[in-house]
């Protein structure tokens, strides 16, 4: 079973100077809606239909609401061919996705280095259940090397149920 890819409708760059110069002179209410339609932009790849009733209710608006307010809310987009695109957003779906195939291509390099290292995490790694406080008592997986009391302990590699555990270290 393989991961879900990712996707740039999970999150959206909100740029903090940018937004509030652009709601400076937006009531409540026009401030949230442009908030919606940002983010119904970018969920829908940048473009959206130019249709007054579905705008009106993604934004949680009446259609007289939406009417009166969407000269001020597309200011800054395009509308052509029955649909409503913003640049700004297309240039943002456009960075994000070269970011996530750039992280992706990274992940997939590094796993292929570990691989060929030897040092794979393609196999289950045993992890110390809980720490303890003596020296080989239960699961602390601690434990001294014969003939050496007071040293500190040391690492060992064990095999249980077909995995090798390594443990020890510095208590």
């Amino acid at each position: 079973m393989s991961a879900p890819k990712p996707s740039v409708a999970l999150w959206m760059p909100v740029f903090i100077k940018d937004a509030r110069a652009r709601a400076g002179t937006l009531s409540h209410v026009e401030h949230s809606a442009l908030n919606y339609l940002l983010m119904l932009l970018w969920e829908h790849d940048g473009s959206i239909a130019d249709d007054d009733k579905a705008i009106a209710k993604e934004l949680k608006l009446t259609v007289r609401q939406w009417q009166a307010m969407r000269p001020t809310l597309l200011a800054d987009c395009t509308i052509a061919q029955g649909r409503i695109t913003r640049p700004e957003t297309a240039s943002e779906l456009t960075k994000a996705r070269r970011n996530i195939a750039q992280k992706s291509a990274a992940g997939r390099a590094s796993a292929e280095a570990r691989k060929s290292n030897g040092r794979s995490t393609d196999d289950a790694t045993a992890v110390q259940p809980h720490a303890g406080g003596g020296e080989g008592v239960g699961n602390n997986l601690l434990y001294q090397e014969k003939g050496k009391r007071g040293s500190e302990p040391h690492a060992h590699t064990h095999t249980r149920d077909g995995l090798t555990i390594i443990a020890g270290g510095a208590r």
